[in-house]
């Protein structure tokens, strides 16, 4: 058993580091755009699976071949998750099941969101997340390096969902038992600066009451603790 455990480990490792991206263009500071007003990110819940909602501009300014996909919208919200299951669009037990328990291709998932994540997703559960703009980079860039992208830096597409205005593309990184949907949500909000531990936060449950424990501004917005 000991033995199975560390080659199942040895596998999920290379498969990890196989799947590392060229590094990113960090966008150029004469060209960044400065959000007006308070810039805000959010963490939606969509029953067992998590999102992230950042300000479209912040994102496009990592990935610039997003803006053709998605030339409007106030936000954009991007989703990781195992390449069969989370593109299912439902829940099968053959595809979770060998999601789980052998290391998978994974994808992220982007939807254009017009308005406020609030008034777009009303009958989710959805957290504010009080950052400056400077962490709403941080994790931005976090939400970039998610994308595996090709010797030229493109995006390689993979297929469209059902939710609007949306695109699955090829993710770095393996989706495993170690590594879930929900895991990378709360390795983005560590990049964001949330002193949160994202190996023990295996479910979306966990990670609304680790926000909702960091405490609440008056105007709603999540303190970092």
């Amino acid at each position: 058993m000991g033995l199975r455990l560390g080659m199942v480990s040895m596998v999920v490792l290379l498969s990890a580091a196989c799947a590392s991206p060229p590094p990113l263009r960090r966008p150029d500071p004469a060209g960044q755009v400065q959000i007006s007003g308070q810039p805000s990110a959010y963490l939606v819940s969509h029953g067992l699976h998590t999102g992230i909602v950042v300000p479209r501009e912040q994102l496009i300014q990592w990935l610039p071949g997003l803006a053709k996909r998605f030339p409007a919208g106030r936000y954009l919200e991007v989703g990781w998750g195992d390449m069969d299951f989370y593109q299912a669009g439902e829940k099968q037990a053959h595809l979770t099941a060998r999601a789980l328990f052998w290391p998978t291709d994974s994808v992220v998932h982007v939807v254009s969101i017009p308005i406020s994540p609030f008034r777009s997703f009303p009958d989710r559960v959805v957290r504010r997340l009080c950052l400056s703009q400077g962490q709403i980079g941080d994790l931005s860039q976090f939400l970039a390096e998610s994308f595996l992208r090709d010797e030229r830096n493109a995006l390689l597409p993979t297929a469209t969902g059902q939710q609007g205005i949306n695109q699955f593309y090829q993710a770095a990184g393996s989706y495993h038992l170690f590594s879930t949907c929900n895991q990378w949500t709360a390795r983005g909000l560590k990049r964001a600066g949330y002193a949160i531990r994202p190996a023990f936060k295996l479910t979306n449950a966990s990670l609304i009451k680790f926000i909702d424990s960091a405490g609440a501004s008056e105007d709603g917005c999540r303190r970092l603790k």
